[in-house]
């Protein structure tokens, strides 16, 4: 009895086997890692209330608006935005908000509540409010709240753009 063709038969099996499996289990990982994404990106100064605070259909202060200059496209379902305000040195509030794109008051938020996600404040969501994708040339945006905490000249609106596990850019704005 030869059993050699059995023999060499089942090891030709049990490679491929082992071959198909780590290409698997390679092919796996590698959908898992993802990319971090460039940007550049530009902030604008943000006013403080002061005597110039007015709403007329749109508020004139404590906006933000970060304009997106360069780079890869990002998909805001991926985003996290980290806002804290610095005041003598020290956070004095912070608030983290995901869900995009998102509508009025179903933004996901965790920390103090500072940012405005009313019907009235969709306009400075930008593509936050829109379609699925920043790309260069539009940008994001918020409102902070005055009762979640009233600007003044000399604080600093840090704004923190995470993407997936990537922190994409971390951002300090000057009040005016």
């Amino acid at each position: 009895m030869d059993i050699r063709g059995v023999s060499s038969t089942f090891s030709v099996i049990l490679l491929v086997t082992i071959t198909i499996i780590l290409a698997s289990s390679f092919t796996l990982i590698s959908f898992d890692l993802e990319k971090p994404k460039f940007i550049e990106v530009k902030g604008e100064k943000v006013k403080s209330v002061g005597e110039e605070h007015t709403y007329s259909g749109a508020y004139s202060s404590q906006i933000v608006r970060i304009h997106h200059i360069s780079g890869n496209v990002i998909d805001v379902q991926k985003l996290k935005i980290a806002v804290e305000v610095i005041r003598d040195g020290e956070v004095v509030k912070r608030e983290t908000i995901w869900g995009f794109p998102c509508k009025p008051y179903e933004i996901e938020y965790s920390g103090d509540d500072i940012i405005s996600r009313g019907i009235q404040d969709k306009r400075y969501f930008g593509e936050l409010a829109k379609d699925r994708f920043w790309e260069a040339g539009e940008f994001i945006g918020f409102r902070i709240k005055r009762t979640g905490i009233e600007l003044k000249k000399g604080d600093i609106v840090k704004v923190m753009i995470i993407y997936g596990k990537f922190t994409l850019t971390n951002l300090k704005l000057d009040v005016l």
